[in-house]
């Protein structure tokens, strides 16, 4: 795989800074993720099941999924060896400190300040490892005036304008409701991770890549802000509910059973509008002065929106079968689906972008797949690891301990695992790293 031989320590405990060593295990690398005891904290997520039936995600809830590998954290942390390990106790930070020594690459999400006090600020690893890279994901930036402001996705979709444009006009801005600003920042984390990576390989000099939630959503904005900035401000741009002012139409439409985007703008012979007028049998309106241009349409969205919608839902049975034929009249269109059924849909069937993951316990686990596809080599989601599962592998492959070197570390409280490691251990399900059948007596107590 494409970064085979990479060692990765993931310092993270939530959500967009997990995202950028994630997508680093998927192309091969050797990623290792320390968490503090108790666990990362996205481990305390999973679901809530109401008495009419309703089930919704949560934070901080007791219904965790067995071993704490519930979707939130195995969509962030899939391929990751877990190593668990209390900072508070010197024989712990001592082994983070020889992980680092080892690696190629620190991922790490906290206040700006937090890992100073440990003695794992940049500079610091700088003197442990002086062509370390490191990752900082923070809400607002490494150089924040107020390094303690929290921050969440929210936070940073409301404050790049993205949620002003989303919305009735005359209603509330609202959230993107999937959480996409998170994983968005870490795949931006990574790429400045595997940037870095080819800027040492070049000069053998590592760096700091610094990536914050508001710089990513900004940036992230193609239609809106790039107009905002080129005219200096004099674009005010606005909600405009199911449809977008840069075309017309284009936005959703109610279909029979459903909804669809669609695009179909332009004036004149050629442009997707001739398109879609020829389709339903009107080519008198590609001429029509009411018809013909894109302000002549905007100015009567209203009779716009009724010609498409009156069309679609008295001709297709449902929302797949109208974007199909749109889509064979070259006409911009696709179906909205619901995240139930975006999951079954034979694009992303086709694409393998969930893959079944066999896990101890759970049985096969639909994972997200990565959605980068390579000609030459591999990209491949694999399952999660419960808390401290690695503890064992990790610390006898990087740092050469032995099985006596294990048991001190876990009766002076330094290292833990999840009370599930025992039972793996029992039924041979983790593999002996010594390769001796010799038992460890603290280590699986």
């Amino acid at each position: 795989m494409i970064l085979d031989g990479i060692k990765v320590v993931d310092l993270t405990h939530a959500v967009a800074g997990a995202f950028a060593a994630r997508w680093l295990a998927d192309m091969g690398a050797d990623v290792v993720k320390v968490e503090r005891f108790g666990g990362d904290r996205t481990r305390a997520s999973g679901l809530e099941e109401f008495e009419d039936g309703s089930v919704v995600p949560a934070f901080g809830t007791a219904n965790t999924e067995l071993g704490a590998m519930g979707g939130m954290f195995l969509f962030a942390n899939a391929g990751k060896k877990s190593v668990c390990v209390d900072f508070a106790v010197p024989e712990g930070l001592d082994i983070v400190k020889r992980l680092i020594a080892e690696a190629d690459v620190v991922t790490e999400n906290f206040t700006p300040g937090v890992l100073a006090k440990w003695g794992l600020s940049y500079a610091d690893l700088t003197a442990i490892k002086p062509n370390i890279i490191m990752c900082s994901v923070s809400g607002f930036g490494a150089d924040a005036p107020d390094p303690h402001r929290p921050c969440t996705e929210p936070v940073a979709m409301a404050m790049s304008g993205f949620s002003h444009m989303v919305g009735e006009p005359d209603g509330y801005p609202l959230t993107d409701g999937t959480g996409i600003g998170d994983p968005v920042t870490g795949t931006i984390g990574a790429l400045g991770i595997v940037s870095a990576l080819f800027h040492r390989e070049r000069t053998g000099e590592g760096q700091r890549v610094d990536v914050c939630l508001l710089d990513s959503a900004f940036a992230m904005d193609t239609t809106v802000l790039p107009f905002v900035a080129t005219t200096r401000g004099r674009f005010k741009p606005s909600r405009s509910g199911p449809e977008t002012g840069f075309s017309s139409p284009y936005g959703i439409f109610k279909a029979k059973n459903g909804y669809i985007a669609m695009m179909a703008g332009g004036f004149g012979e050629g442009s997707a509008w001739s398109r879609f007028v020829r389709l339903i049998g009107r080519e008198e309106l590609l001429h029509h002065p009411d018809w013909a241009t894109t302000e002549a349409r905007r100015n009567r969205s209203g009779a716009v929106r009724e010609l498409i919608e009156t069309y679609l839902q008295a001709t297709y049975p449902d929302p797949e079968s109208a974007a199909d034929a749109l889509g064979a009249a070259g006409i911009v269109a696709g179906p909205v689906l619901t995240p139930n059924e975006a999951i079954n849909h034979p694009h992303y069937v086709r694409r393998k972008m969930v893959t079944e993951c066999e896990t101890p316990f759970l049985g096969s686990m639909p994972v997200i797949s990565t959605p980068i596809k390579f000609s030459a080599t591999e990209a491949r989601a694999s399952r999660g690891s419960f808390l401290g599962e690695g503890n064992e592998a990790v610390l006898a492959d990087w740092l050469e301990m032995s099985h006596a070197d294990l048991d001190q570390l876990y009766e002076c409280g330094a290292i833990e695992h999840d009370t599930l490691i025992d039972a793996l251990r029992a039924n041979g399900e983790l593999p002996d790293p010594w390769g001796t059948t010799e038992e460890s007596g603290a280590a699986v107590s």
